[in-house]
C-alpha cells in the first residue's frame, strides 16, 4: 500500500540521488526501522535543499565571493551534509528567505537525526518520522534560494537557444526543477514570465515557434501546481493549445475534464488551413478524449479536410475502430465524389489510391473511377498517382478492370491504360 508520503513525492520534482534516499526511508518505515527511515528521509531533505543552492543563482545582497565559496563547501563528499544545513541557519545571509521559527524547526531535526546516526537515548518512533515527513510537505516550497528563479528562467531562455542548445532537446528536466526553484506564490508569475519575457531577451514570446514545445512540457512534464499554471495560462492563450497539441499530443490529456476546449478542437481546429493533424486526430481518440456518441460526427468532420495523410499500423487499428475508413471510401467515392473535387481529391491523391490499394474494391468505388476518369476534365493528380498505384500493383490493376467489365463499364485508360 503506497504511503501518503510516497504520493506527495511522485507529484514533487526532486533530484534523483534524493529519490534514492527516501526511497531507502519509505521501505524502512514499512519494515518498523524508524531510526533509518528518520536518517535516510534527513538525508533526503538535505540532498534537495543543496541541489536547490547548487542551481541558484547568487541571491542579492551575496558578495559573490561568498557565494562562491559556499558552492564549492556543499561539493565536498565529506562536509555537504553540514554545510547544507548551515545554509538553512544563516539568518545574516539568509540563502532561505524563511522565519527563524522555521530555521530552528529544522535544528530540532538535525539533532533526531543525530539521535538516529548515533544511537542516542532518544527514542525513535513511526511518530517522529511521520512528523519529519509533515514537516518537508509544508515547508520544503519555502526553502527557495533567493535568486534561483531567475536562474531557472535563464535556462529556459538557454534551451531554446539554438546556439547553446541542439533543437529537440528535453525539456523534461527543465519542467522538473520548477518546484524546486519557484516558490508556489510566485509560479503564475514565473510561467507567465517564461512566454512573455521582453523580445529583447525572450524568444518565448506567444508568436515564437518554441512557444508550443514550453506549454506541451509543462502539462506532459509538471507536477500537479504546474500543469494546473500552464492550463491557466493556456485558457487564457487558446490557440497555443492545438499548437502544443501538435508537438505533443499527450498534453491534451491536461484537458481531459475540459470538455468545451477539447470540442472546439475536433470540431474546428483540426485540419484547419492545410495542417496534417491525423497523428492529432488518432491520438484523441487513443486517449479517449473524443466521447464515443461524438466519434461518427468527429470522424465526419474530420475526412472533408483531410490532407493527404497515410496512417501508420497504429493508427489504421484506431481509425479502423472508429469507422473512419468506412466515411473516408463514403466521401471519396459515394455520393460526395470528392476524388472529382478539383480541392479534395487532388490533395489527397496519394491517400485515395492508398485507399485502393489496401482494400479489397468495392463496386461503388469503381463505378466511381470510372464516370470521373473517362474523360476530362477530371483532378489530374489524383488521376496520375492513382495511375502510377495501378502500375506498382498489376494485382489490383487486374481487379479493378475484372470489376469494371462485370459492371459492363468501361476502364478509363487515363488509369489503366489501353487494353489489348
Amino acid at each position: 500500500m503506497k504511503l501518503s508520503f510516497e504520493t506527495w513525492l511522485d507529484s514533487h520534482g526532486k533530484p534523483q540521488e534524493a529519490e534514492v534516499a527516501f526511497a531507502e526511508a519509505v521501505l524502512c518505515y514499512k519494515m518498523g526501522a524508524y531510526r533509518a527511515a528518520l536518517l535516510f528521509s534527513y538525508v533526503g531533505w538535505n540532498l534537495i535543499l543543496r541541489k536547490r543552492l547548487l542551481e541558484a543563482s547568487c541571491p542579492p545582497g551575496v558578495a559573490p565571493g561568498q557565494w562562491t565559496q559556499l558552492l564549492k563547501e556543499l561539493r565536498k563528499d565529506e562536509k555537504w551534509d553540514d554545510n547544507t544545513f548551515d545554509a538553512t541557519q544563516n539568518a545574516q545571509t539568509p540563502y532561505f528567505p524563511v522565519s527563524q521559527q522555521i530555521r530552528e524547526q529544522v535544528k530540532y531535526w538535525k539533532d533526531r537525526r543525530n539521535d538516529c546516526a548515533h544511537f542516542k537515548e532518544n527514542e525513535i518512533i513511526a511518530a517522529h518520522v511521520d512528523a519529519f515527513w509533515a514537516f518537508i510537505r509544508s515547508n520544503l516550497p519555502k526553502f527557495t534560494p533567493v535568486g534561483s528563479s531567475d536562474a531557472l528562467k535563464t535556462k529556459f531562455l538557454n534551451h531554446f537557444d539554438p546556439n547553446l542548445t541542439a533543437p529537440g532537446a528535453n525539456i523534461a528536466a527543465l519542467v522538473g526543477e520548477i518546484p524546486s526553484a519557484v516558490e508556489p506564490k510566485d509560479l503564475p508569475n514565473f510561467i507567465d514570465d517564461l512566454f512573455a519575457s521582453p523580445p529583447s531577451t525572450s524568444i518565448l514570446t506567444g508568436r515564437s515557434r518554441y512557444a508550443p514545445v514550453l506549454a506541451a512540457g509543462l502539462l506532459v512534464h509538471g507536477t500537479k501546481r504546474v500543469i494546473a499554471e500552464g492550463i491557466r495560462y493556456l485558457t487564457a492563450n487558446p490557440k497555443l493549445i492545438i499548437e502544443a497539441a501538435r508537438y505533443a499530443p499527450m498534453s491534451l490529456q491536461a484537458f481531459a475534464q475540459n470538455a468545451q476546449v477539447l470540442r472546439s478542437i475536433w470540431m474546428s481546429e483540426l485540419f484547419a488551413q492545410g495542417r496534417k493533424d491525423l497523428v492529432l486526430f488518432v491520438s484523441m481518440l487513443s486517449q479517449g478524449l473524443i466521447p464515443v456518441a461524438n466519434i461518427p460526427a468527429a470522424v465526419s468532420l474530420v475526412v472533408p479536410k483531410l490532407n493527404d495523410e497515410i496512417p501508420d499500423d497504429a493508427s489504421f487499428t484506431v481509425l479502423n475502430g472508429a469507422g473512419f475508413f468506412t466515411k473516408l471510401a463514403g466521401h471519396a467515392f459515394g455520393s460526395d465524389n470528392a476524388v472529382n473535387s478539383f480541392g479534395w481529391g487532388n490533395r489527397n491523391s496519394e491517400l485515395v489510391a492508398w485507399l485502393l490499394a489496401t482494400f479489397e474494391l468495392q463496386d461503388e468505388w469503381v463505378t466511381c473511377l470510372c464516370s470521373v476518369f473517362i474523360s476530362q476534365p477530371f483532378p489530374n493528380s489524383a488521376r496520375d498517382t492513382i495511375a502510377a498505384m495501378f502500375v506498382a500493383n498489376p494485382a489490383k490493376r487486374q481487379d479493378f478492370i475484372a470489376a469494371s467489365q462485370r459492371l459492363g463499364l468501361t476502364p478509363p485508360p487515363e488509369l489503366v491504360g489501353q487494353l489489348p
